[in-house]
């Protein structure tokens, strides 16, 4: 199944609206506030060395799960399955 990613990460907005390079830099270097399949607000837990942000709809991404495509736009990692 293939997931859409219409929001950024980072700010919430649609991402065809504008132009959302500006919001690449932060998602470098901390986690989406955002799903960017359905625009909730995602529960980030930090700590020292590693993060979480999970969407109670779609499951949890990590700073140290394997993302191939964030390298070419951050807001649109992967995310896993639901965990219960």
């Amino acid at each position: 199944m293939t997931t859409t990613h219409m929001w950024c990460g980072h700010c919430g907005d649609a991402k065809r609206e504008h132009n959302h390079t500006t919001c690449q830099r932060p998602l470098e270097l901390e986690p989406p506030r955002y799903c960017t399949v359905c625009r909730r607000h995602m529960v980030v837990e930090l700590t020292p060395h590693t993060w979480t942000a999970t969407c109670p709809e779609h499951g949890t991404l990590s700073s140290t799960s394997p993302t191939p495509e964030s390298s070419a736009d951050p807001g649109t990692v992967p995310l896993t399955e639901r965990q219960t």
